[in-house]
């Protein structure tokens, strides 16, 4: 079991106070066994606070994938982490990536294995080097 997260930092263009997060977009390589959405709020090392999960998604394979949000997300002004779960059997490429070079805050990996978050440069000594494709559709602040 994994994440895939992206962190957008508090001044990313978008992540304004007041801001409303409607729709998350992945790129989706090989389907896994159960896919979820989690958007957190806070952290710099790993995320903070929970604040949006999504029930297990029907997504695609080789395409970007959409999810609506039911209510929009009213942001706060802190780091937002937008995070693809999953769980796989056996080895799998499950989420789709630039071709980087890593962004610091684009390539974060959670195993649950052993329950740490790290960047995917870093999990690699620099073999992987490259940005997840998870987007926020953000409306912003008036």
């Amino acid at each position: 079991a994994y994440e895939s997260a992206a962190r957008f930092v508090n001044t990313y263009p978008g992540n304004d106070n007041g801001s409303e997060l409607t729709e998350i977009e992945f790129y989706i390589r090989t389907v896994a066994e159960t896919t979820n959405i989690k958007v957190y709020a806070g952290g710099i090392d790993s995320p903070e606070e929970l604040v949006y999960e999504s029930d297990p998604l029907s997504v695609n394979a080789t395409s970007w994938n959409t999810h609506v949000l039911a209510e929009p997300l009213v942001l706060d002004g802190r780091d937002l982490w937008i995070s693809i779960a999953y769980t796989q059997a056996g080895e799998a490429r499950v989420m789709g990536c630039d071709g980087g070079p890593a962004d610091s805050n684009g390539d974060w990996i959670y195993d649950f294995s052993n329950n740490t978050w790290s960047a995917l440069v870093d999990r690699t000594s620099g073999a992987v080097d490259i940005n997840w494709n998870i987007r926020g559709v953000v409306k912003q602040a008036e």
